[in-house]
């Protein structure tokens, strides 16, 4: 059986030493690529989530347009003053003030109704359960995924770095959400970021690794099994059992 083991071992030697020569640079090409493609993936979505303060609510076109707009009705206040004044006393005046006074009844009673509208610091309570609901799922989530990655996965680093990252950004909203605060300097938004993109750069470095060691022990494993069948096999069956090891082998 030795002798059968290694002419076979000889016979594909050279076959699977060029079959590993031909497939090693693209398969280094495509495992570079969605490893790169990773990395750029999950740390632009730790970062989403503190990029929009960066980037300002208007445009200077806005801008422009908003500050002709307040030139323009400074100027209609000021037409509308000298109006006033040539209409003292005569009965269109008259009717112009009681048709004001109820616009600003009208008024204080709408912004009455928005305030009591309001729910903790949303324009309503539909709004506040678009953004709950929202975040509480990506809360349990994380949990349930933190909870099992200790239960299944209790070396894997990267996986409880990713899923503790999200349960920190779920904290921070469901603190904004219940307790108004200050919001934090523009310069503290830069520190989250670069720490947020910093542990993700981390998890995936932890998440390759225990891949590519569970990939080593599953090898390594395989090879035991390999020749465990091998030393079990009979004569007549050694063909086919090395024919379906060699499948297995070559399987990525």
């Amino acid at each position: 059986m030795k002798r059968y083991w290694k002419q076979n071992k000889q016979s594909t030697k050279e076959e699977t030493l060029t079959q590993e020569e031909e497939g090693r640079p693209r398969h280094r090409i495509q495992t570079t690529i969605r490893k790169v493609l990773t990395y750029i993936v999950l740390i632009f979505c730790a970062t989403s989530f503190y990029l929009h303060k960066f980037i300002e609510p208007y445009g200077e076109d806005i801008l422009l347009a908003e500050k002709k707009y307040e030139e323009a009705k400074r100027r209609n206040t000021i037409a509308l003053n000298k109006v006033k004044k040539l209409a003292l006393g005569t009965q269109e005046y008259e009717n112009y003030k009681i048709a004001n006074s109820d616009k600003k009844e009208a008024h204080s009673l709408f912004v009455k109704k928005i305030e009591n509208n309001k729910f903790l610091v949303f324009s309503s309570f539909q709004h506040f359960l678009e953004r709950f609901g929202l975040i509480s799922c990506v809360f349990f989530y994380a949990i349930y995924n933190l909870i099992k990655s200790f239960m299944r996965e209790r070396f894997n680093v990267g996986a409880k770095l990713v899923h503790t990252f999200m349960l920190s950004v779920c904290f921070n909203y469901f603190f904004w959400i219940f307790q108004s605060f200050q919001d934090l300097t523009k310069a503290s938004y830069v520190f989250v970021t670069i720490l947020s993109a910093t542990l993700m750069f981390l998890a995936i470095h932890f998440i390759t690794k225990y891949k590519q060691d569970r990939i080593y022990k599953l090898r390594m494993q395989m090879y035991d099994i390999a020749k465990v069948a091998l030393r079990n096999s009979r004569p007549e069956k050694l063909d086919e059992t090395f024919k379906i090891l060699k499948e297995i082998a070559n399987d990525k």
